[in-house]
C-alpha cells in the first residue's frame, strides 16, 4: 500500500530525478528507498519506464564508492526485467558492472 501511494504521488519520479543532482548526499538517499523499494514487480516496471537505467549506469561511473555500490544493487533490483536488461545492454552497462 505504501509503495503504491508513492508512486500515485509522484514521488518515484521526485527520486529518479534526485539521481541526477550533485548532491552526493540526495543521491545515496534515493539509492537506498530504490534499491529497496525495486524488489516489487510493479514499482520495477514503473522505474524503467520513467528512464531510470541511464541515469543509473551513469552511477555506475560516480567516483564516491558508496554511490557505486547502491547503483548496482538497485540496477540488480531493476534488471530483473527484460526490458531493463536490453536497456543496460544496449547503454554499455554490463561493462561497468
Amino acid at each position: 500500500p505504501t509503495q503504491k501511494a508513492i508512486r500515485e504521488m509522484g514521488g518515484l519520479e521526485v527520486l529518479v530525478n534526485l539521481l541526477e543532482t550533485k548532491d552526493v548526499k540526495c543521491q545515496l538517499g534515493s539509492l537506498g528507498v530504490l534499491s529497496r523499494m525495486g524488489n516489487f514487480f510493479e514499482t520495477r516496471r514503473y522505474l524503467i519506464d520513467l528512464g531510470i537505467v541511464s541515469p543509473l549506469i551513469e552511477m555506475l561511473k560516480h567516483p564516491a564508492r558508496d554511490v557505486r555500490i547502491l547503483a548496482a544493487e538497485t540496477m540488480a533490483s531493476v534488471a530483473m526485467m527484460r526490458k531493463a536488461r536490453k536497456q543496460i545492454r544496449v547503454r554499455n552497462g554490463i561493462a561497468l558492472i
